[in-house]
């Protein structure tokens, strides 16, 4: 599916740039140590560069400090922005715990995002396929 603007240049539609928002969240006090969870800035550069690989544009931040009571208020916002604004391409992650740490969130998420069409993106999913290819090849 391809998504054009209305603005036509040089008698041809121009595709319109993706959008993309990107949440992060830092460790909890209920998980444990063992789990290599990287700072949120951390997290936050692995993301843009992310969302400049998928040639999109970051139109949205949401970010959950560690501690953070539930319900977590930047998990709020997005879910707020994706019922007003449906028109994100992309949702991106440093990992899908990050966004989803028990199932009940995991339903109204996809829920959420499967009714926008916005696709979800983790890095750390994507990075850990990539290195288990290379080393069956």
């Amino acid at each position: 599916m391809l998504n054009k603007r209305k603005r036509k240049e040089h008698g041809r539609e121009r595709p319109r740039r993706k959008r993309a928002a990107i949440y992060l969240r830092g460790l909890g006090d209920s998980e444990t140590d063992l789990i290599k969870v990287p700072s949120i800035n951390t997290q936050r550069r692995i993301c843009h560069r992310e969302a400049k690989d998928l040639c999109a544009d970051v139109v949205g931040e949401f970010v959950d400090l560690a501690g953070t009571p539930l319900p977590h208020p930047g998990m709020e916002r997005l879910l707020d922005r994706l019922d007003k604004e449906p028109w994100l391409d992309y949702l991106i992650v440093y990992s899908l715990d990050r966004l989803v740490p028990e199932c009940e969130g995991a339903f109204i998420i996809g829920w959420h995002l499967g009714s926008t069409g916005t696709v979800l993106v983790s890095w750390a999913h994507a990075y850990e396929s990539s290195a288990k290819r290379k080393i069956a090849n």
